[in-house]
C-alpha cells in the first residue's frame, strides 16, 4: 500500500485520492495508461468529505458601493480643471487670432478746441452802466476807460490792477451784422500784419446765447489775443481779451459777453 507523502502513514487503498489518516490530497497512483478508474471506499470518502467541511472559508469581500460625496468631489474637481484650461487660453490677457483690438481715442487736447469752456471759479463782482447797455465785471478790476467814441464804434477797456490782464470793450450801437460775419469783418484787416496766426475761429455758445470765438496770435509784446463776438438788442459787440495773463484776460471777457444786458 502507498504511504501518504503528509503524515509518513500507509493510506487505505492504491487507489484512494485522499489520506484516511491526514485527509491528504494523494497524488494519482495508477500507472500511466491505465484503464481500470479508480475506486474510493466508503471509510475514504467520509473522511475527504469531513476534511474539507471542517476547512474555514473566506467570502470574498463584496466591494463597497461608491461613497456620493466623493464622486461629487471628482466631478467638481474635474470641471474646474477644464474651466482654468479654458481661461488660460482665452482669459482677459489673451485675445483671439484675427480679432482687431481698438485702442482708446486720445485725449489730450485738439489744436483749435474752445479755449472758453474751461471751468471758473466763482468771483465778486461789479456792474458796469452806459447808456443803453450793462455788464458785469471782476470787482477786483477797474474800468480804466469808459465809451470812448472811435469812428462807428464806442471804446470801453477794462483791466486787473497789475496790468497783467485786459479786456476791451467795442460796441457799435443799431449793428445788426451776425457775430460770425463781424468777426471775418474784423479778422480780414488783421490777418495781413506781421507775425499774424490764426488759432481758432469758429461758433461757440456763451450762456446759451450765440457767439462767435476768434483765437490769434501777432506780433507784439503779448502776442495771443481772444476776441469773442456777441449781438445784443442795442447792437453788436467785440470783446478782445489780451495781457501777459491771458488766462485771467479771457475768463474776464466771458464773464462780460454772458452779463450783457439784452444779449439776443
Amino acid at each position: 500500500m502507498p504511504v501518504c507523502p503528509s503524515c509518513n502513514l500507509q493510506t487505505s487503498g492504491p487507489h484512494a485520492l485522499f489520506c484516511a489518516r491526514c485527509g491528504f490530497a494523494l497524488p494519482d497512483g495508477s500507472p500511466r495508461g491505465a484503464e481500470t478508474p479508480p475506486t474510493v471506499t466508503a471509510e475514504e470518502a467520509a473522511v475527504g468529505f469531513d476534511l474539507f467541511a471542517t476547512r474555514p472559508w473566506r467570502t470574498p469581500a463584496a466591494s463597497s458601493p461608491a461613497d456620493p460625496r466623493a464622486l461629487a468631489v471628482g466631478l467638481a474637481a474635474l470641471a474646474a480643471a477644464v474651466v482654468l484650461s479654458i481661461w488660460l487660453s482665452y482669459g482677459p490677457g489673451s485675445k483671439p487670432a484675427g480679432r482687431e483690438v481698438r485702442l482708446p481715442a486720445a485725449s489730450g487736447p485738439v489744436r483749435g478746441q474752445e479755449p472758453l469752456s474751461r471751468a471758473r471759479p466763482s468771483v465778486n463782482v461789479k456792474r458796469y452802466h452806459a447808456g443803453d447797455y450793462s455788464f458785469a465785471y471782476p470787482s477786483a478790476w477797474r474800468i480804466r476807460q469808459s465809451e470812448r467814441p472811435v469812428t462807428s464804434y464806442r471804446e470801453t477797456v477794462v483791466d486787473r490792477a497789475d496790468g497783467a490782464a485786459k479786456v476791451t470793450i467795442d460796441y457799435s450801437p443799431g449793428e445788426r451784422t451776425e457775430p460770425a460775419a463781424k468777426a471775418l469783418q474784423v479778422e480780414a484787416p488783421t490777418s495781413t500784419t506781421r507775425g499774424y496766426r490764426q488759432i481758432a475761429f469758429r461758433p461757440t455758445s456763451i450762456h446759451g446765447h450765440s457767439a462767435f470765438v476768434w483765437e490769434f496770435e501777432v506780433a507784439d509784446a503779448h502776442p495771443r489775443r481772444v476776441d469773442l463776438f456777441v449781438r445784443a438788442n442795442s447792437g453788436g459787440f467785440a470783446i478782445l481779451a489780451d495781457g501777459s495773463d491771458l488766462e485771467a484776460a479771457t475768463s474776464a471777457a466771458r464773464l462780460i459777453a454772458g452779463s450783457l444786458s439784452g444779449v439776443r
